[in-house]
């Protein structure tokens, strides 16, 4: 058996910042493509926080994670067939070792240790995550559910 089934609570906060400031999260290779959704000289970026739950046929797991990912990115030099666009990740923070190892080793994502602290108050959810290594907190986020 190598299947996996389970459940995906997140939160998504879609950012725009300059286009300058996101070029910087990419790497070489990756240049920011054009995209529809906000104005020029601007870039969305999308931050998601996320509780998983999943059954393995190695067992059991649970965990937070923290992903930052900028759509609409393309290859430099598009010789291939199909230079973009792509979403890249550049950063996704996990609390627990084993799905970030598999994370890593098997989809070779860039998945960091941290400390990822949720607490939750009636329609509040607040977010803080520290990465391993760090005391000053990588991210603090508060969500709000909106009814309806």
């Amino acid at each position: 058996m190598t299947d996996a089934h389970g459940t995906i609570d997140t939160r998504v906060t879609i950012l725009v910042l300059p286009a300058d400031q996101v070029r910087k999260l990419l790497p070489a290779g990756l240049e920011l493509a054009p995209q529809p959704v906000v104005p020029s000289g601007w870039h969305p970026v999308y931050v998601l926080c996320s509780h998983d739950e999943f059954n393995a046929w190695f067992g059991d797991m649970k965990y937070e994670e923290m992903m930052l990912a900028v759509p609409y990115v393309q290859i430099s030099e598009p010789l291939g067939r199909y230079p973009g666009p792509y979403i890249y990740m550049p950063r996704l923070y996990l609390n627990a070792t084993t799905p970030r190892v598999l994370g890593v080793h098997i989809y070779g994502w860039e998945k960091q240790a941290a400390t990822i602290t949720v607490t939750t108050a009636g329609p509040r959810t607040d977010y803080r995550v520290i990465a391993t290594g760090t005391t000053t907190p990588t991210v603090n986020g508060t969500f709000q559910e909106i009814p309806g």
